[in-house]
């Protein structure tokens, strides 16, 4: 397993005392969403510690760029900086973020499958490019 989990908590110890994630900031991907098309953190706890402290994505925000988005055209999470909860492009056209539906369960009610972790709103899968988000990052750009 890439990330080192303990069973009976459900955290992650590297992730909790440092506040990094070595491998996605490395290699830009997250090995155990693209295998299984689960995030066993999210699952268990309804949390995600770096996005609730923060309420950033460094990656994101230093890059301008969703590493995982562009490489597998999966998972498109944008964070928001007033609350630091996880929502979820609803549609294109209107840009709106529902939130999880319960932080009990985190599920993402956008996903389509577990088991391929596919958006439908994505327009390609090939490319896994999120035309919103591509614009407001050349707005600011001027």
């Amino acid at each position: 397993m890439p990330f080192p989990q303990n069973r009976s908590t459900g955290k992650m110890p590297i992730l909790q005392i440092t506040g990094r994630m070595p491998i996605l900031q490395i290699t830009g991907r997250m090995p155990i969403l693209q295998i299984t098309g689960k995030m066993p953190i999210l699952q268990i706890t309804g949390k995600m510690p770096i996005l609730q402290i923060t309420g950033k994505m460094p990656i994101l925000q230093i890059t301008g760029k969703m590493p995982i988005l562009q490489i597998t055209g999966k998972m498109p999470i944008l964070p928001t900086a007033a609350t630091g909860k996880m929502p979820i492009l609803q549609t294109i056209a209107t840009g709106k973020m529902p939130i999880l539906q319960t932080t009990a369960t985190g599920k993402m009610p956008i996903l389509q499958t577990t088991a391929t972790g596919k958006m439908p709103i994505l327009p390609t899968a090939a490319t896994g490019k999120m035309p919103i988000l591509l614009a407001l990052l050349k707005l600011f750009q001027y």
